[in-house]
Formats: structure tokens, sequence, C-alpha cells
């Protein structure tokens, strides 16, 4: 069966819009039918409307978060000396995105190609774990490399 929806508005006396949502169920064609049901079975068609009432909502309250994150960006925007040199990096990075996926969905389709860059995965996860988390003072120097790397990168 497939479904179709008609949106009907109607203003109240109220001063509020209400909108009717209006679903008509209809029968699916014969060849898609066969997809499903055996010839044997018989489906019966039959139209079920559905009528839905919904009012406006007075006020949408938008999550705190989302004006945090949003106010940060305008700022680190407005602090930003060279907004075309940033607009142009942001095309930039998605233009080699683009092109990265095209030629990892290209080595994808060669053959033994996915299984070796596969074999490599797995074998270098088994390496990191036995280097850095099987023992104890591998997994303190793991944390000291991370540390130092966080400060080199954060500056402080």
């Amino acid at each position: 069966f497939s479904v179709s929806s008609v949106v009907v508005a109607k203003a109240t006396t109220a001063g509020r819009t209400q909108r009717t949502v209006s679903r008509v169920v209809r029968p699916m064609l014969k060849s898609t039918r066969s997809m499903f049901y055996s010839k044997s079975a018989r489906v019966s068609a039959s139209r079920q409307s559905v009528r839905v009432m919904a009012k406006e909502a007075d006020e949408f309250e938008v999550p705190e978060v989302v004006t945090e994150t949003l106010d940060k960006v305008s700022a680190a925007w407005d602090a930003t000396d060279d907004k075309p040199a940033v607009v142009s990096l942001i095309g930039f990075g998605l233009i080699f995105l683009v092109a990265l996926a095209g030629v990892l969905k290209g080595v994808e389709s060669l053959p033994f190609i996915p299984f070796f860059l596969e074999l490599v995965g797995i074998s270098f996860s088994m390496w990191f774990t036995y280097r850095y988390l099987l023992f104890k003072p591998d997994r303190e120097e793991l944390k000291g490399k991370l540390m130092v790397l966080k400060e080199d990168v954060l500056g402080k």
C-alpha cells in the first residue's frame, strides 16, 4: 500500500491556524504486489483516511548548547582578519574530500587491494595493541606522548 498526504490549512476564530492532514492508503501496483505476496494470496485493497489536527507552538526554545556554539563560532569569525582566505580554504578542503572519496572508491574496485589494505589495518591494530596497550609501563609511555602532543598542539 502506498500513502499520499493532503494538507489543508484552516483558520479558526481564536486567531490560531490549524492544519488538517489527510492520508489516503492506496493499493500497490500488480508488479510490486507480486514481490511481497504469493500468487495464491489475495490482497484486499481498502482505503483508509486518517485526519490529524496540529496546533502551532507558541514559542520554540533553542537549546543552550546550540546558542553557545553559535556564539563561539561568530566570535571566532569576527576575530578573523583574512575572511576570504578562510572561505577559500574551506572550499578547497571540501573539493579535496570529494576527490579523495573518488580515489578511494576507485582503489576499492581494484582486485586484491581492499583485502591487502584490510590486512595492513588489522596488522597495525595488533602491533599498536601489543606495543602500547598490553602492559602498564607502555600505557604510561603512550599517555606521556599524548600529553606532549596535546601541549604542542594547544600551545600550553
